[in-house]
């Protein structure tokens, strides 16, 4: 009888001189590894994607404030815009409505306060009546830069919540390949 070390006899092939009780429970110790390897592979991954639906979740409600706060700011605009209109056809009743100023009685030094406080209240009034345009302009400017920003967040976010994205490719892939390397196997 030929012993292992027999030069005239092949070398038996890793497990071939086991019993069939052996070889089963190889195959089941390797089995019960591949399912745990593939439970901690979709672990992962759902995390992941648990991660990325957080995110998308997150850009899609500062994108919708953002493209609230810009329809509030827009309005503000408008509103400013509407005003400046009404001015422009109906007149500016805060000129109308000025008192003059009787001179008559005062002495030169308390004509010279009023005169200064009358440039004072009419260089006010005049910035006064500019302001609006340029709030207006600033409103109308900020508002379209939020919404912008508002909706590139929304639909970022709505991207990623694509449902394409959202499946766990990487698990499903292995499972495919642990399943024909299997079949290859049997």
């Amino acid at each position: 009888m030929a012993n292992s070390t027999d030069p005239n006899r092949p070398a038996d092939p890793a497990g071939a001189s086991r019993s069939p009780a052996g070889l089963a429970s190889d195959v089941l110790r390797h089995g019960s590894n591949l399912v745990q390897n593939e439970i901690e592979l979709a672990r992962a991954e759902m995390s992941e994607k648990a991660a990325q639906l957080k995110a998308a979740i997150g850009e899609l409600i500062a994108g919708t404030v953002l493209v609230m706060v810009s329809l509030g700011i827009l309005l503000s605009a408008l509103v400013s815009g509407v005003a400046r209109l009404l001015v422009g056809l109906f007149g500016d009743d805060a000129s109308a409505g000025r008192e003059v100023v009787a001179l008559d009685g005062l002495d030169e030094r308390q004509v010279q306060v009023v005169t200064a406080v009358n440039r004072n209240v009419e260089a006010a009034l005049d910035a006064a009546r500019t302001l609006p345009t340029y709030e207006g302009l600033a409103a109308l400017l900020v508002g379209v830069v939020f919404a912008v920003i508002g909706a590139l967040l929304l639909r970022n976010g709505l991207s990623k919540l694509d449902p394409g994205n959202l499946v766990p490719d990487r698990t499903i892939r292995q499972v495919k390949k642990d399943k024909e390397m299997a079949r290859d196997q049997i």
